[in-house]
């Protein structure tokens, strides 16, 4: 679990401990990890308190620091993508499970007002393959895979702050105030401030809210993975066809369906811009016979499908060194066992007509275009490089909500299903 010191993260070790009750009894075995910022001073003798508070509940306890450079815009965003990456990395070591973290509904909230202030048409959960102009308030998943390896919980996500604070104060526990909660130069504190301490009444409004937003994108994405199991196809993982039968679906649907395709095949962590998107669905649901392109992907309509690939310009070229992992384009992953320096192009050879079969020239052309191209020293031209497809819009953060259609698109691309939860998620009447 991740651990700060304050009240939250404080709340969740305490509770976490008293549930799991002794390991060996439990089998649940509680590791804590706090993320040093180095954007304090104060940050280092509080990651000190927190290793001495994870003593007195016999929690081991390691402290991982961000160090390097810090931008000088979008602070927050980077220390949020940093975090879990060294939260992974504290996992990967521990041979942990699954990563906790004590986000609450006062941050739920938060985050759903920040979205709405920032753009009011923008209103995705975190780790969904994202669009403007698709509204959703579904906020935060409580629960996120992460680079495809671990499951992140937030078990307090419906839990109030207060809640939490009550419980600790009961027993006689403190917590670490963090300085930078109350400088007006952070968005979510003007937010939280503006909001002006919600009563219950409204939380519990809030909660609901956010329950029926999240159904609801649940619905959407699961149908969309429907919709492209039944009428999709994909090669080479660099072009798709989606036939006319695609059509009879809801708008919603079907816009989700082609927005995540297109994300996909451009190699994008976003659904497209709404303006454009929403121009070439319109075109697309009067029938007509177009041209296209959009998100770094040519889409090609003709009577008889909706085709979509990779558009061959922009393409990179680079270098890749012995067992390093490296992403080419955002969409493949190249891992090379060669002892030397291998150049990865664009495809350089001509189509090959079998291995897109009835698809238009042009389309086949850009998708066999865009496919990477590894360069081997001759020397070593029998040693294996590895290339595998990724999901871009899901490759670092996926929620939940989209559990089924990522597992529908890695199945049509032919990867492997998407980890399990390791949490049995038990809802009991009270």
């Amino acid at each position: 679990m991740a651990i700060s010191g304050g009240s939250d993260s404080t709340g969740l070790l305490t509770a976490l401990c008293e549930a799991a009750g002794d390991p060996k009894e439990s089998g649940i075995t509680i590791l804590a990890a706090t993320i040093d910022h180095q954007l304090r001073p104060e940050s280092a003798d509080e990651a000190l308190a927190v290793n001495l508070l994870c003593d007195q509940f016999s929690v081991e306890h390691r402290t991982r620091a961000w160090t390097g450079e810090k931008p000088a815009t979008g602070r927050a965003s980077a220390a949020r993508i940093a975090r879990y990456q060294l939260l992974v990395q504290i996992a990967e070591e521990l041979q942990a499970t699954a990563i906790v973290t004590g986000h609450t509904l006062d941050d739920q909230i938060e985050t759903i007002t920040m979205r709405q202030a920032r753009d009011p048409e923008r209103r995705e959960p975190e780790g969904t393959a994202q669009r403007e102009g698709r509204g959703g308030d579904a906020g935060m998943s409580s629960s996120v895979l992460i680079n495809g390896r671990f499951w992140l919980f937030r078990p307090f996500l419906k839990t109030r702050r207060n809640a939490i604070r009550d419980f600790l104060l009961r027993r006689g526990m403190g917590w670490i105030d963090d300085p930078s909660n109350t400088d007006e130069r952070s968005e979510r504190v003007r937010v939280r401030l503006a909001l002006g301490g919600l009563s219950d009444a409204k939380a519990d409004a809030w909660r609901t809210a956010v329950d029926l937003a999240q159904n609801r994108r649940h619905a959407v994405s699961q149908a969309a993975a429907g919709l492209l199991r039944e009428s999709a196809t994909i090669w080479q993982a660099s072009a798709a066809r989606l036939d006319p039968s695609a059509l009879s679906a809801s708008p919603d649907v079907l816009f989700y369906a082609i927005g995540t395709l297109i994300a996909v095949l451009g190699g994008r962590e976003h659904l497209p811009a709404s303006e454009p998107f929403e121009r070439i669905m319109s075109r697309y649901l009067r029938g007509e016979s177009f041209r296209e392109t959009l998100g770094r992907v040519l889409l090609y309509n003709s009577r008889d499908a909706l085709y979509l690939a990779r558009e061959s310009r922009d393409l990179p070229e680079m270098q890749v060194s012995m067992w390093q992992r490296e992403l080419w384009d955002g969409r493949f992953e190249i891992v090379s066992h060669v002892p030397a320096a291998c150049t990865v192009l664009p495809g350089q050879a001509d189509v090959a007509a079998q291995s897109y079969p009835d698809v238009p020239t042009l389309v086949a052309r850009a998708a066999w275009r865009s496919l990477p191209d590894v360069k081997v020293p001759q020397e070593f031209k029998d040693v294996q490089v590895q290339i595998t497809p990724v999901l871009a819009p899901f490759r670092q953060f996926l929620a939940d909500f989209d559990l089924g259609l990522a597992d529908c698109l890695a199945q049509l691309m032919g990867l492997a299903a998407m980890p399990r939860s390791p949490l049995n998620d038990l809802i009991r009447k009270t």
